[in-house]
């Protein structure tokens, strides 16, 4: 059985899973859009999957989101995670920029103003498939992912002993460089308007709790490394729950 989560943008996952033959539930995940149990090397363990379009990732990774909570509550609580990212890009010829594929031809991505580039774009990619034990899938539409979940899903359905084709060069996975649990400072500081990943680090030294930076008044805010007057101020509003 798979269980999808119920909440929008996973939940239109379900019927053509189902459709499939596979058991489908629907509930809510705290990560990932779906996930199952599967056969692994000592016995049954959790898979889950985190599915993206190309412009969802780039903004859970400007945000901060993706590093700050995304990828170590997947690590934490799956033994095997997978992301999933939906679309079609590629390097404009002559600029090296980022473009996807958009009715028939082709456009640039930009997220506001932001800009960016694909030799950014696959460095990251990189990044996250070296360092993390999270293992990336790219497919071109939404027929597609379907068909690499429930690929996945049949996959792990199998005994791990009969999946003997590559086991003479298996070994259990090395141990992750990527940073499983972070402060609860730094984490809910990413989430921040204009903080990000890179910034919280500096908030995170700053101060000694989430209540201590919740209380902080702009002023206060100004003194962290990398927060200018402007962003102090957005800051401070966003937690007083007032508009700046």
């Amino acid at each position: 059985m798979i269980l999808v989560d119920r909440r929008e943008g996973s939940r239109e996952l379900a019927a053509p899973l189902s459709a499939c033959g596979i058991e489908v539930e629907t509930g809510e995940l705290e990560y990932g859009d779906a996930c199952w149990m599967g056969s692994g090397p000592g016995g049954m363990l959790p898979v889950g999957v985190e599915l993206k379009s190309l412009r969802d990732l780039l903004s859970s990774i400007r945000s901060g989101r993706l590093a700050g909570r995304q990828l170590p509550g997947m690590v934490v609580q799956y033994s095997f995670c997978y992301l999933v990212i939906e679309g079609v890009w590629r390097a404009d010829a002559s600029t090296g920029l980022l473009v996807e594929l958009f009715r028939g031809g082709w456009r640039e991505v930009k997220l506001g103003s932001q800009r960016f580039f694909w030799r950014d774009v696959e460095s990251m990619l990189t990044s996250l498939d070296t360092l993390t034990p999270v293992r990336i899938r790219r497919t071109r539409s939404r027929t597609e992912t379907v068909q690499t979940l429930e690929s996945l899903y049949r996959w792990w359905q199998k005994p791990w002993e009969e999946h003997g084709t590559l086991k003479v060069l298996y070994s259990p996975a090395a141990q992750t460089l990527f940073p499983l649990s972070h402060p609860l400072v730094r984490r809910v500081a990413a989430q921040l308007p204009g903080v990000g990943w890179e910034r919280s680090a500096a908030v995170a030294e700053s101060f000694c709790s989430v209540a201590e930076m919740s209380a902080a008044d702009e002023k206060r805010w100004r003194k962290v490394p990398g927060i200018g007057r402007v962003l102090a101020r957005r800051i401070a509003s966003a937690l007083q729950g007032v508009e700046p």
